[in-house]
């Protein structure tokens, strides 16, 4: 097709359906006058964009790095790549070495005003190592159909985290590798500064499959980098500041995208310092997702470190693996492990509603916000001048399961109720210090982990006015 467009010299705006194969900006030097590139699904060679000049609006399926293009077939299909690569429930079908430091830095056009990415998941060591120019205005990732406006960024087995430690202690690892933790938070401040309106964005660790069935607490989750991972490598880094060795200080960072909705954590290995830290860094978020198959990945008593963010999420989405049960289970201590399992989240729910959140300023008490994303300001019955959570539960099911492996309907069923009459056994047992009506004010949901992550009333067909992408 290069051949095909060489006397196009004065071409301005090209147009590729689904391409094959990974294009680069060489590609594009016959055409000095452009400026608008879509390739649609495509690939792209995040090398050499700084020759295209003229170039103002970038649309693509992914951007590359070299070690992602060896691994590819010279006729990938981009949009294929990008479907396995948003797969949560196995790794790639290609192999990647190790993310080591230094990061590269890929410098994108210095005219650029405008990116867009047609999938959903991205290689966030190619988005931590773009060079962004002052012009760029407008980032996004959203598909021809407006079917996705979020971010997902895998964490791979064995690309951005060390190996599996075989037989080893649950303090073995695997653990994220300090070059991924660093592209994060390169991400965050660079790119991600000019990611406007992202509804969800997603860390994700992607564990290889596990070839048979076990227990939610043998499930692989993903632990922290070790203290330091910001610093560089070799006596530059000595007399900085070191990082400590946890999630929370590099999620953290994801906070500098203006007018992000929600935050979607699957597979990590989380503390109360992490939610504190997410707690405190995310004001304005609406939708706080904690999920995975260990039942690690949301340590429910720890939920209260969320502390200032609580009143101000409409849903919290949670792992319920861990309490799922099927009613026609006949192991009787499996299933008074999930009576109680059930009746601890019942616990931390309620306290959530009632004494969790922070007391958050009145800046004009005469005065009422009718805006439909004003925070709501019910109060409950707990302490006075504070404000619990009051949105939505949802209890996510399935995470790391086999794409075949469907939540039973029975089962999804009998897990809300399970949670629910614990809500009420409360009430009974603690009326004076819960309130009333504690199961009728907290609206619990149950889903599969596939259906949780696709379908949101705050998704783009929710909100088609919400994007400005200038042809």
């Amino acid at each position: 097709m290069v051949s095909e467009l060489r006397p196009l010299t004065q071409l301005t705006k090209l147009e590729v359906f689904n391409p094959t194969g990974v294009a680069s900006a060489t590609d594009c030097a016959c055409l000095p006058a452009l400026r608008n590139l879509d390739l649609d699904s495509g690939l792209l060679d995040a090398r050499g964009l700084e020759a295209l000049t003229r170039l103002t609006s970038l649309a693509v399926g992914l951007l590359l790095g070299p070690e992602h293009i060896a691994a590819l077939s010279g006729d990938a299909d981009g949009w294929a790549f990008g479907e396995e690569l948003l797969a949560t429930d196995a790794g790639l079908p290609v192999v990647l070495p190790p993310l080591e430091l230094p990061l590269p830095v890929y410098r994108l056009p210095p005219q650029l005003v405008q990116l867009r990415f047609y999938a959903a998941a991205q290689f966030v060591e190619v988005l931590g190592a773009l060079q962004v120019p002052p012009s760029l205005k407008r980032v996004m990732a959203l598909d021809g159909n407006e079917a996705i406006d979020h971010l997902q960024l895998p964490l791979l087995q064995g690309r951005h985290t060390t190996a599996v430690v075989e037989g080893g202690a649950p303090d073995q690892g695997p653990r994220l590798l300090p070059a991924a933790a660093q592209a994060m938070q390169r991400f965050a401040q660079q790119l991600g500064s000019r990611w406007h309106g992202c509804r969800d964005v997603r860390p994700i660790y992607v564990a290889p499959p596990t070839p048979e069935w076990q227990p939610v607490q043998g499930a692989p989750v993903l632990l922290p980098p070790p203290p330091g991972w910001n610093l560089p490598p070799g006596p530059r880094g000595r007399g900085l500041q070191q990082a400590p060795g946890s999630h929370g200080a590099w999620v953290s960072a994801l906070a500098a995208m203006p007018g992000l909705r929600g935050l979607w954590l699957q597979g990590l290995a989380l503390t109360s310092a992490d939610l504190r830290a997410i707690g405190t860094a995310f004001t304005s978020i609406r939708t706080l997702s904690l999920v995975g198959l260990n039942p690690r990945c949301c340590p429910y008593p720890a939920l209260l470190a969320l502390g200032p963010l609580l009143p101000r999420l409409h849903k919290l989405r949670v792992a319920g693996d861990a309490l799922l049960i099927s009613p026609d289970d006949e192991d009787a201590e499996e299933q008074v492990r999930a009576a109680a399992m059930r009746g601890a989240v019942a616990a931390t729910l309620a306290s959530l509603c009632h004494f969790g959140g922070a007391t958050l300023p009145d800046t004009n008490s005469n005065s009422t916000n009718t805006s439909s994303n004003s925070t709501n300001t019910n109060t409950h019955s707990g302490s006075s001048g504070s404000l619990g959570f009051s949105g939505t539960v949802q209890l996510v099911c399935a995470c790391g399961r086999a794409q075949d492996h469907v939540l039973d309907g029975v089962a999804a069923l009998h897990l809300r109720d399970g949670v629910i009459e614990a809500l009420q056994e409360l009430e009974v047992l603690a009326p004076a210090a819960m309130g009333e009506e504690l199961a009728a004010g907290l609206e619990v949901d149950v889903e599969h982990v596939d259906r949780a992550a696709r379908a949101c009333d705050d998704s783009g067909p929710a909100q088609p006015l919400g994007h400005e992408w200038a042809d």
